[in-house]
């Protein structure tokens, strides 16, 4: 038990608190506040603070991404392993962001309309972010690679994000995921996955501060 409180981070627990708690108290305002009331200061702040959960979320992926993966390296689980991990986390919450979309689908029927299961939303933006950073960072191996070949994919993914997200001319299931396929309301690869490129090479960086980089 010792142990396992002490591979923890007290303050990455704290921060994912914290930042639910803002992202709920931006929800219920926008939700519940009259009309008329929407022009305020404080009804603006709050909402300008809503925005910032998704990127520390996703920040926080790369975090505990590369904190997993680094714990299990050090137990000696191979590549396999490693990769399976991420593939079960990813494809977990892959599917909690469809079950979510259908039980909404469900409730408003027949209000609702079909095309809402497909809007690509946090949850699956989060799980495929899980899925290609942690496959990238399994590919990456230590953690010195990690830090500098993550660390530069952030840089890059920043410069190519103007280049790939007006493409057009692929299947539009296929542009919601890489870019949002005109809906600036989806939380698409691209550029959101930046935040968990970022994630990961300073969760790694972490690590290496906590002990030798590997």
């Amino acid at each position: 038990r010792v142990k396992k409180q002490a591979n923890r981070l007290p303050y990455l627990e704290w921060m994912r608190g914290w930042i639910g708690l803002v992202m709920l108290q931006g929800h219920v305002l926008e939700g519940w506040v009259r009309p008329q009331d929407r022009a305020g200061e404080w009804f603006w702040l709050s909402q300008f603070l809503g925005g910032f959960p998704a990127p520390v979320f996703l920040f926080l992926v790369g975090i505990s991404l590369a904190i997993v993966l680094d714990r299990m390296r050090e137990k000696g689980a191979s590549s396999r392993e490693l990769a399976m991990k991420v593939l079960r986390r990813g494809g977990w919450i892959l599917f909690l962001a469809y079950a979510f979309r259908l039980e909404q689908f469900l409730v408003w029927y027949p209000a609702s309309q079909w095309t809402g299961l497909f809007i690509v939303d946090t949850l699956h933006c989060i799980a495929v972010c899980t899925l290609a950073v942690g496959l990238f960072s399994v590919a990456c191996g230590s953690r010195r690679t990690n830090i500098v070949t993550m660390g530069a994919t952030t840089i890059a993914f920043v410069f190519m994000t103007p280049l790939i997200y007006p493409w057009k001319g692929l299947p539009s299931f296929f542009l919601s995921y890489l870019n949002g396929d005109g809906h600036p309301s989806y939380f698409s690869f691209f550029p959101w996955a930046a935040f968990t490129l970022a994630g990961v090479t300073f969760g790694y960086m972490l690590l290496g501060a906590r002990g030798p980089v590997g």
